[in-house]
């Protein structure tokens, strides 16, 4: 709305400028139009019937009664005057005493020194209107015209400034009038919006705030699904798994006592199964939560994942680590667990590779781990949840770290976690269960 008033009024400001211009223009025109036929005029007379009154001739006879007629001339406007002159030389030698500064005529004048524009025009025989500068080095709107027969130049002139002043006037107060119309149409919108913005605001404010809180109970409802894969995996294992164990005992016993007769087919076949049993529980127990992971540490637990990994998807994967960095509490540890898992089964099914690198250092008060791999790459301006990435930038959000992907169609991908460390994320925990 500002914009749209100020442009207007600048609009209206520089259109009547122009028809003020034209105005004074024409005026000026006519001016020195009649002037300069006038003056030609008095100039036949006085060749013709004054020739002899002065010592001069006819041509100082024609000046002095132009500088006669002049002394009583107060000008137009505050600024307007006529100037006269003639050529010597390289110089324009004034005629006629000007209005400016109380002095008289003005010194003679370079022709080309860039100053009188309007005089030089007249006096190369010239005539039109033009806006330039006059011999004080002001800038003027002058009409010119030659003065045939005696080869002078007439200049009738304007200040710029004064033609401006009304409209610089007129500007400031249309602009005074816009802005103060603005500044009640602004708090007249204020004061009917005001109350919805702010409702706007504590309803963004709110949903800002549920955002969080669902973010945060999305990550401590996986933390507990964690957990409890956690107590199912030791289940399985205190469980079924010593269950099995006791039965392979048993059913040991029994082949021993049974060593005198014929083997027992059933009793194999019984052991078999009591083995592979056994193997599945074993494994169940792994993928559902790695004893590893909590008892030794997060890189053994990659490196466990990295076996895991390599028999059932056939990616061979190296885990390298720089300096310790185990310092982690036990979230930290599923999160980034969990999301190298995430990332390697990712690279196993888009990648196209058979090979993928897992790197793990400190960086200063944080982990950082790096998969990487040399596959055919993605856009990761495109949608990276169909690569799997919603829930490992989750996790990373909750942990206060930060997920980074460099990649490029044919020349393989380059994912960085960057997590604080135990000390340096507030609210941590540390120990494992």
């Amino acid at each position: 709305m500002a914009a749209v008033s100020l442009s207007t009024a600048a609009i209206a400001i520089y259109v009547l400028h122009q028809a003020a211009l034209r105005v004074h223009r024409d005026r000026l025109n006519e001016m020195v139009q009649s002037g300069a036929r006038l003056i030609e005029a008095i100039a036949r007379f006085d060749a013709r019937y004054s020739a002899d009154d002065l010592p001069g001739g006819a041509t100082e006879a024609t000046l002095s009664q132009i500088a006669e007629a002049h002394e009583g001339f107060e000008g137009f406007g505050e600024t307007g005057e006529f100037v006269l002159a003639r050529r010597e030389g390289d110089q324009i030698r004034w005629l006629l005493g000007h209005r400016h500064g109380g002095a008289g005529v003005p010194k003679p004048t370079r022709f080309d020194s860039g100053l009188a524009e309007p005089m030089s025009r007249a006096l190369s025989r010239e005539s039109g209107t033009l806006v330039g500068r006059d011999y004080r080095g002001v800038e003027v709107l002058a009409a010119h015209d030659w003065i045939r027969g005696l080869d002078w130049g007439l200049v009738a002139k304007m200040d710029m400034a004064e033609i401006r002043r009304p409209l610089v006037r007129a500007g400031s107060m249309v602009a005074g009038v816009a802005l103060l119309a603005i500044a009640i149409g602004v708090g007249f919108i204020l004061r009917i919006t005001s109350p919805l913005i702010q409702r706007i605001e504590a309803r963004t404010q709110e949903l800002a705030s549920a955002h969080q809180r669902l973010r945060s109970h999305s990550a401590q409802v996986a933390l507990e699904v964690e957990r409890a894969q956690r107590r199912a995996a030791v289940d399985l294992h205190d469980g079924i798994g010593q269950l099995l164990a006791l039965a392979k005992i048993k059913l040991g016993l029994l082949r021993d006592q049974a060593e005198a007769a014929p083997p027992d087919p059933r009793l194999q076949e019984i052991a078999s199964l009591i083995g592979e049993a056994r193997e599945r529980t074993r494994e169940m127990t792994w993928r559902l939560s790695p004893p590893v992971l909590y008892e030794v540490g997060l890189v053994a637990a990659l490196h466990w994942l990295a076996k895991d990994v390599e028999r059932r998807y056939g990616l061979r994967v190296t885990v390298e680590e720089e300096g310790e960095c185990d310092e982690l509490d036990e979230e930290s540890r599923i999160s980034l667990f969990r999301s190298v898992s995430e990332l390697l089964i990712n690279v196993a099914k888009h990648a196209k590779i058979d090979r993928a690198a897992v790197r793990v250092s400190k960086w200063v008060e944080d982990i950082m781990i790096i998969v990487e791999d040399r596959g055919i790459g993605f856009d990761p301006s495109s949608n990276t949840n169909e690569y799997g990435l919603f829930s490992v930038r989750e996790r990373l959000h909750h942990l206060g770290g930060i997920l980074t992907i460099a990649s490029k169609r044919g020349e393989g991908t380059k994912v960085t976690l960057i997590a604080p460390l135990s000390g340096a994320r507030p609210g941590a925990k540390t120990g494992s269960a």
